[in-house]
Order: C-alpha cells, then sequence, then structure tokens
C-alpha cells in the first residue's frame, strides 16, 4: 500500500473504561502500523502512548482503571459523536471504530508499578475490531541502522473535544524537531525546537523528514519545550521478543535527491557566469575576473544562507512569505540597477564606458559647448574627443562604478537567496508525498 500523506496513518483515540462510556474518556492519537504474528497474516494496529488508555500519576505510578474500550476515528473524515450511555458502535459504516488494548508488557489492569510506567514502555497497540480498518493506509517503521536529524510529530492536539458532528477530523503537524539534547534513557528521544505541540498528541506518530515511523510521542515538560517520544527500537524490540514481525520504510534515496541538488546549483553558477559576459547587463566592461569571481561567490553565500534561514519544515506559510519579501526586494534593487545603468552608463558601437555619478549624456552636451569644434550629440563628444576622466574627477568615476558594482552584487545575492528557497520548496513537496512506504 502507498501512503501519499503520513498524516493519514495518524488517528484520533479516546479510551474508555467500559462499553457504557466514560463522562470524560482519556484521549489522544494514534498511528497505525502493520505487523504479522508468527504464523499469521500481516494485520493493522494501532500504535500509541500506555498514558493514553491509562492514567499515569507522575512516572513512577499508575493507579487509574485501563481505558481498555477503545473508539478510533480515522482522519480527514467527517467526525462522529458518541455519547456515553448508548449502544456501544458496532456498526462498519457508523464513522466510528472500536478495539481492545493489547498490551505485550502484561501489566496488571490495575496499579502499575515503576517499571511498568517507565518511558520505553509507554506504549500499546490496539487491534480495532472491524475488518474494514485493514484497508487503511499505515506507517513503516525507520531502519534501525538509520539516524535521523530532524523530525515532526503528527497528533490531535487536545483529542477531539473540540469537535462538532461532521467536522473534518485534520491531524496537525508540528515540525522541525531536532534531537538536541542527549536523553538519560536509551530507548527515549528528547527533542527541541521545531513548532509547538500540545495535549492529545501523546500517542502520535514521530517522523522522520521522509516519513519513516521513528517513535511514538508521549509529551514535554511543563517547565521547557523539551518534548520526548519512545524510540521506535524500543518498540520493535519487545514486538520481537513476542514473535511478532513489522514492515520497514524502504531505504531512502539519498543519493539521488543530492545529485539533483548539486545539478540545480551547478546549473544555475554557470547560468551567472554566463551573465557576467553580457555587457548590457554588467556592472563593468570589459568583463574582468573580479567581477566573475565576486559574482560567483556572492551567489554560492547567498544560497548557503538561504538554506539556513530557520523556516519551519513543510510551514508553506512562512515559505511564502520569506519568497514574497525576497521577490519585492528583487524587484526593487533591478529597477534601481535599471535606472543606475542607464544614468551612469554610455554606450559607443561596440563598447561603453561608465561616466560621472549622478550624470546623464545629455549633461555632455554642457562639456560640449566649450569644445572646438562642436559634436554633434553627446555621445560622440565623448567617443571622439574625450576620456571620462577628463570631463569627471577620479571620486566621481569611482563612486559610479562603486554603486553600479554594489547594486549589481546585491541583485545577484537576492536572485540566489530566491533561487535556494526554490530548492527548499522542491524538498518540502517531496515530504508532503513521501516515497519510502511499501508498496
Amino acid at each position: 500500500m502507498t501512503v501519499v500523506d503520513l498524516r493519514r496513518t495518524v488517528w484520533a483515540i479516546e479510551a474508555h473504561t467500559t462499553i457504557q462510556g466514560d463522562a470524560n474518556p482519556l484521549q489522544g492519537s494514534g498511528v497505525v502500523v502493520s505487523l504479522k504474528k508468527e504464523g499469521g497474516s500481516w494485520r493493522n494496529y494501532l500504535l500509541t502512548c500506555a498514558h493514553v488508555v491509562k492514567s499515569f500519576k507522575g512516572i513512577e505510578k499508575a493507579s487509574g482503571p485501563l481505558g481498555a474500550n477503545i473508539i478510533a476515528r480515522p482522519p480527514f473524515r467527517g467526525f462522529v459523536r458518541w455519547e456515553s450511555g448508548r449502544k456501544w458502535p458496532a456498526d462498519e459504516n457508523d464513522g466510528i471504530f472500536t478495539g481492545k488494548v493489547v498490551d505485550l508488557f502484561n501489566r496488571p489492569e490495575g496499579e502499575w508499578n515503576k517499571l511498568d510506567c517507565a518511558r520505553e514502555r509507554d506504549w500499546v497497540l490496539i487491534e480495532i475490531s472491524e475488518t474494514k480498518f485493514q484497508s487503511f493506509e499505515f506507517a513503516s517503521f525507520i531502519d534501525p541502522q538509520e539516524k535521523p536529524i530532524e523530525f515532526q510529530v503528527v497528533g490531535y492536539p487536545d483529542g477531539v473535544s473540540d469537535y462538532h458532528p461532521g467536522d473534518l477530523l485534520m491531524p496537525k503537524r508540528s515540525q522541525g524537531l531536532r534531537l538536541d539534547r542527549e536523553s538519560n534513557d536509551p530507548f527515549v528521544f528528547q527533542l527541541d525546537g521545531g513548532d509547538a505541540t500540545a495535549g492529545g498528541m501523546s500517542g502520535g506518530g514521530l517522523f522522520e523528514s521522509d516519513g519513516a515511523l521513528v517513535g511514538v510521542y508521549f509529551g514535554q515538560t511543563k517547565e521547557s519545550e523539551v518534548r520526548y517520544a519512545v524510540d521506535i527500537r524500543s518498540v520493535c524490540v519487545e514486538l520481537t521478543r513476542n514473535n511478532f514481525e513489522y514492515r520497514l520504510a524502504k531505504p531512502r534515496k539519498k543519493s539521488t535527491w543530492a545529485v539533483v541538488d548539486i545539478v540545480f546549483v551547478a546549473v544555475y553558477l554557470v547560468f551567472v557566469l554566463g551573465l557576467c559576459w553580457f555587457p548590457s547587463i554588467t556592472p563593468v566592461w570589459p568583463q574582468t575576473s573580479l567581477l566573475c569571481v565576486s559574482t560567483f561567490l556572492v551567489c554560492f553565500a547567498s544560497m548557503f544562507v538561504a538554506k539556513l534561514i530557520p523556516i519551519p519544515r513543510e510551514n508553506w506559510k512562512y515559505l511564502i512569505i520569506a519568497l514574497s519579501v525576497s521577490m519585492t526586494l528583487l524587484f526593487l534593487v533591478g529597477l534601481y540597477y535599471v535606472y543606475l545603468r542607464q544614468t551612469l552608463v554610455v554606450w559607443f558601437t561596440d563598447s561603453y564606458v561608465t561616466v560621472g555619478y549622478d550624470n546623464t549624456p545629455d549633461s555632455l552636451l554642457e562639456h560640449a559647448r566649450s569644445f572646438t569644434p562642436t559634436p554633434t550629440d553627446a555621445i560622440g563628444y565623448l567617443e571622439y574627443f574625450l576620456k571620462p576622466e577628463e570631463i569627471w574627477t577620479t571620486e566621481a568615476l569611482g563612486w559610479s562604478t562603486c554603486v553600479l558594482y554594489c547594486s549589481w552584487m546585491v541583485f545577484m545575492a537576492l536572485l540566489s537567496t530566491l533561487f535556494s528557497l526554490g530548492l527548499r520548496c522542491l524538498r518540502i513537496r517531496r515530504l508532503n508525498l513521501p516515497s519510502n512506504h511499501l508498496e
């Protein structure tokens, strides 16, 4: 099965202690995974946090009743409300799926001790009753050999408390999280940065940039923005111990996209160097090695800096703002550069010269009036009778060249920034359509 959007693998969960339902059930998120018991066939399960189905008191005790009766709702479908006291939903087509908790650690339904509440054990499976559930999309586990750098959490902030009947269930992405701190637990991720997360996202999937499932998100500290997730390797160990097989994501094609980026950048830099050979647009002529080298370095540096602009990944809102600002500045600087070219450059038959700052060809006629014989036009005066340095001061000519040169560099820097942001758009588009899941 091909996963088009990893958000389609994350469901909303309610945990009830009885089939009559609870007035205030525990809520969270869960991610669909595909597992195979030894001797059996592949089946879909929901993977979620243990504290989504049982109230924890700190990290050493859980004494609340187990919410073993699960209501699960698929993403991108209309919200269907179920109120406690009604008949437990069992219709295949009522928009609600039901299930039971499968705890591979065999913890008791009553009180849990410190080991039972360990962070790396903060997960359970949910077996859904309806057969239709088996046709839904699932997430594939990351290869244990991979070492992801950037992460995103997908879940339902605040659960489904604020949804009304008919509302479209939309899981949220919290992107740009990074493994910036060392965790004391070997099988727990400690994450910083990125978009905010909220209660209700517990049990949601922690995915790496290409969409493979890396872990199960279980919350953040109140004192800071540090977020935590169970490393999927911990889940894999226990699954294997209980004779379950799991689906691994296809290997990431890093080299392919790296080559694509390199090709795009190389073509662009060749294009930039080509621009330096056109006398109709360059700030100085004849073209010099200094112009080529400095333009190349400015463009390369601008692309590198633009790549580091802290735009949350896949967040089109911020990316569009960055693109709009870059395009606006590029347009304004481009207009100014065109104005300078028209003001400070005089064309001859096969070349041009830079004239004194803030002078136009018309001002040359002022100099020509006292010259004998009088030239027929300003360009003829400059081309056949005098050189620019014989009319304007060295300071005026230097200032003209400096302004032209700097405007050119700013224009090329903005153009390169826009190009780099465009490459980021391509990468974001690729992340929205992950291709690493099993067919």
